[in-house]
């Protein structure tokens, strides 16, 4: 049972975004012509990697089980580049987070005693990204990102309730710091939105049921690299 979940996590449409997102990066131009934002030069390396470390909280879990360390690495294109501002796109994947939750004493009673072992698997996420140039004569630029995460909650050997799956918005914010010409350093916010899990337990059938996924919020410390 468990080995057909965690194959289920990977066959779905998400898959097929974040293939349409990328040839979508490689389809659009390099270069554009005068707008509002000035004149474009040209982006002699638009590829990215960037791997971020960090910290980040799942809420309404048992305890401290929902603070956990995260890990990400994302592959970006930028795809417009002005005087001002870089837009471009992003794709990435980051760690899940194995943690208990704990509905309500009378829930758990019913369900064994035990707060309810249960797993977020990790999170694949598609972004559209924007970059500030440096401000001033300083290195330093900002930096947001905005778009859609998929995220799976799995309840480990429950079958009394259901797993949820849900596309989420998530945020981005922060600054930036150019090392060189092809590589920074950033730190920045991470909201995944989502909420209260709104569980509903069943006496006559002795199941529960979840709502939402919980909201996720925490910080990432990254390094990107250009090719």
């Amino acid at each position: 049972m468990q080995k057909k979940k965690e194959n289920d996590f990977w066959r779905t449409p998400f898959n097929r975004l974040i293939k349409t997102a990328l040839i979508a990066s490689c389809l659009l131009p390099q270069q554009s012509t005068a707008g509002t934002m000035g004149p474009t030069s040209e982006i002699t390396h638009p590829w990215s990697l960037t791997g971020s470390l960090g910290y980040t909280v799942y809420e309404d879990m048992y305890r401290a089980d929902g603070q956990t360390a995260l890990g990400r690495l994302a592959i970006g294109r930028d795809v417009y580049t002005g005087h001002v501002l870089t837009w471009g796109l992003e794709v990435g994947v980051q760690n899940g987070n194995t943690m208990r939750y704990f509905p309500s004493r009378a829930a758990i009673d019913a369900l064994g005693g035990l707060p309810i072992q249960t797993t977020a698997k990790p999170t694949l996420d598609a972004l559209a990204t924007l970059k500030t140039n440096s401000l001033g004569t300083s290195p330093i630029f900002a930096q947001f990102k905005g778009g859609i995460a998929y995220r799976r909650w799995q309840f480990n050997d429950r079958d009394s309730i259901n797993d949820k799956s849900q596309i989420a918005g998530e945020v981005q914010a922060g600054l930036g710091y150019a090392l060189s010409e092809r590589a920074n350093l950033n730190v920045s916010y991470q909201g995944i939105f989502g909420g209260n899990p709104d569980f509903h337990f069943n006496a006559d059938s002795a199941t529960g049921r979840v709502s939402n996924i919980p909201v996720q919020n925490g910080v990432l410390l990254g390094l990107t690299v250009t090719v």
